[in-house]
């Protein structure tokens, strides 16, 4: 794809308001360089985690400066895109087996950090207008597992006190990529 078709293509008339309440700050960027953690390992271009807490306050004000450009332009840049794929040996499995190496995939640091901005304005939106469903468990920061498990059980019990019939639909997508057309996966124009 021609990064300069994508630009020029892109509605430069974005609501004021819009941008207002979604640009980024300093400090919110430098906030969340204060989280990362120290042990993740670096993308393609090898900038650590580590580096990005040693930005200077000038830095991290050019850094929102592009993150905010992200936001503006409606455009995440390719570079943050791409990913170091190393495939890691499941515990207690032989090596040579491919199906027992799990694919991690090494992000880039400052794309991981713009992602951070974007998902605070997602889950703030999902918020006021109440987007996802309270039995949504999955991929949510407060819900876990067991908290899903309880829930189920605590149905279950109060629908067998009542004399109701409980029904469940479980679905099991354990190696689901496997099904996955690869050449779809890397190339997302096919």
């Amino acid at each position: 794809m021609n990064l300069a078709r994508t630009v020029e293509e892109t509605n430069y008339d974005t609501d004021k308001n819009y941008l207002k309440n979604n640009l980024t700050n300093p400090r919110e960027v430098r906030d969340l360089i204060k989280n990362l953690s120290k042990n993740k390992a670096p993308g393609l271009y090898k900038i650590t985690n580590e580096a990005l807490k040693q930005l200077g306050r000038k830095s991290v004000c050019q850094l929102h400066y592009i993150i905010n450009s992200t936001i503006k332009l409606q455009h995440f840049p390719t570079p943050w895109k791409g990913a170091l794929v190393i495939p890691l040996p499941k515990q207690g499995k032989p090596t040579n087996v491919p199906g027992n190496l799990r694919p991690t995939s090494l992000l880039s640091s400052v794309g991981k950090l713009a992602e951070k901005v974007i998902n605070n304005r997602l889950t703030r939106y999902d918020t006021k207008f109440k987007i996802t469903q309270d039995e949504q468990f999955g991929f949510r920061q407060g819900h876990d597992t067991t908290q899903q498990i309880t829930r189920i059980v605590t149905d279950i019990t109060n629908n067998f006190n009542k004399d109701n019939i409980t029904q469940l639909t479980l679905l099991d997508i354990r190696k689901a990529f496997d099904r996955v057309s690869i050449q779809g996966l890397i190339s997302p124009n096919s």
